[in-house]
């Protein structure tokens, strides 16, 4: 019973941290949902230029377009693998790993002194507690955001207040930096948040989102991608 309130735990806190999504394709992409609100603009927003990509020369010229063109690159990822920090009421440390089309791996520190860890592929929910691998009924994934929809078009029509903060550096790569403001979804239980991250220059895809919410239960979070290490998800059992 303590294994599964454990399991519920992750999964709920998986589902707060939507920032700004509802279901587990969030994980995929943590740009998608950071476009600004097509009625609102800012000194730094410009009108959409398919020039204006992060890592190029233009960076900083329509801030708002360069995310989106961020967030379609890292959509179309066949897999990445990013760590997650939340810290709130519940505060939690988590590794996860996506893999095309329906894969997804997710490690946690102890929760309540036991290490939980869970794989789904397709409908299948498999959950270890303590190192001893479980097949759980039903399926979790429903209950779980998906990080991909964070950069949908959607929820980036909800973003307001898009800057251009410079170039930064993340793991020694630079990197175009943007902040934004979001509402959130009320009816979902997401709270308005500010929101900055970090676009490989390189690469145009995203290397880190830190997340500040200004209301729930849950404070902040922060993902960090690696999209260059293959990642290979089985079936445990």
């Amino acid at each position: 019973m303590k294994n599964l309130r454990s399991l519920t735990l992750v999964l709920l806190l998986l589902a707060g941290v939507g920032l700004g999504c509802s279901t587990i394709n969030k994980l995929r992409s943590g740009l998608e949902g950071k476009p600004a609100n097509t009625a609102e603009t800012n000194s730094n927003s410009g009108s959409t230029s398919p020039s204006s990509e992060p890592g190029s020369a233009a960076a900083g010229v329509d801030p708002k377009a360069e995310i989106i063109a961020a967030s379609k690159k890292f959509v179309s990822l066949n897999s990445f693998r990013a760590t997650m920090n939340t810290v709130g009421e519940t505060s939690m440390n988590m590794t996860l790993e996506y893999q095309a089309p329906d894969r997804y791996h997710m490690k946690s520190d102890p929760i309540h002194g036991v290490q939980i860890e869970t794989i789904m592929i397709g409908s299948d929910t498999y959950a270890s507690f303590g190192g001893k691998w479980t097949k759980m009924p039903g399926s979790a994934a429903s209950q779980i955001p998906a990080m991909r929809q964070m950069f949908t078009e959607e929820g980036m029509k909800r973003l307001s207040d898009v800057k251009y903060e410079g170039v930064d550096t993340v793991n020694g790569k630079p990197a175009d930096k943007y902040s934004y403001e979001d509402p959130g979804k009320p009816e979902s239980s997401v709270a308005a948040y500010t929101s900055t991250i970090w676009v490989n220059k390189a690469t145009g895809l995203p290397m880190k989102v830190e997340v500040g919410y200004k209301g729930g239960k849950l404070k902040s979070a922060t993902i960090t991608y690696d999209t260059d290490t293959p990642v290979k998800i089985e079936k445990p059992i």
